[in-house]
């Protein structure tokens, strides 16, 4: 009888360690589950904030090419502006060359800007293309001319027509040469009529009447002159 005494509270110590192990386990097992559970969440919210530094590292990245084209277009714009107003410069330029030309090639040949402004009238053309000039009187001047020579590039290419008709020779004691007229004097214009080749300055001079007085505009030396000329009469030559 006192054998099984003695063991009854042996077992009632092993119950008692067995049950504070379990709880101890128990324990345990619960901490390590609630430091799973947070270690998961710190996991988590470490993914998150590894997403949005991505997203923000993206979004960086994006404003930083927007950045980049916005750059490249406001240079586009300035070069564009640039770009624009060198064109108008050039223009301007071509315009300013343009007029330059036009104002030179007045000067050089005054009869073809005559030409452009003023109406001439031209006696009638005969079949054989010699210009027509009525019968009877005819006025004289005593005037030998000819036509322009065109002006030319050294390899013979034609640059442009020269228009006007050139005093050759003159005769002496002749109405031109009383009126002060000269050889190599380039007549430009009859009486405000402009004047493109010789053969047009001939005939329009044999339609007026001896005694009529005609207007010259002539270039000598580059200069212009007017000429007042009595015309005499060509059978009195």
């Amino acid at each position: 009888m006192k054998a099984v005494s003695s063991g009854q509270p042996r077992f009632a110590s092993s119950v008692l360690i067995f049950a504070v192990l379990l709880i101890v386990a128990v324990a345990a097992v619960v901490v390590q589950h609630r430091a799973a559970a947070k270690l998961e969440r710190e996991n988590q919210a470490l993914h998150s904030m590894a997403s949005e530094v991505q997203r923000l590292r993206v979004e960086n990245e994006e404003a930083k090419r927007l950045q980049a084209q916005a750059q490249e277009l406001e240079r586009l714009r300035k070069d564009n502006e640039e770009l624009h107003r060198l064109r108008n410069e050039v223009r301007q330029l071509r315009e300013q060359k343009q007029e330059q030309e036009k104002q030179q090639r007045t000067m050089t040949n005054p009869a073809a800007a005559v030409a452009q402004n003023t109406t001439k009238t031209i006696p009638p053309v005969a079949a054989s293309g010699v210009i027509a000039v009525p019968a009877g009187r005819r006025a004289w001047l005593g005037i030998f001319l000819e036509n322009l020579p065109p002006v030319a590039n050294p390899d013979g290419s034609l640059v442009e027509e020269r228009f006007g008709a050139l005093i050759r020779d003159i005769a002496e004691s002749s109405p031109g040469a009383k009126a002060g007229l000269k050889g190599g004097d380039i007549v430009i214009a009859l009486d405000g009529q402009p004047v493109l080749t010789s053969g047009e300055l001939h005939a329009q001079i044999q339609l007026r009447q001896p005694g009529q007085i005609l207007t010259l505009d002539v270039v000598r030396n580059g200069a212009n002159m007017r000429f007042q000329v009595t015309a005499g009469e060509r059978d009195q030559r």
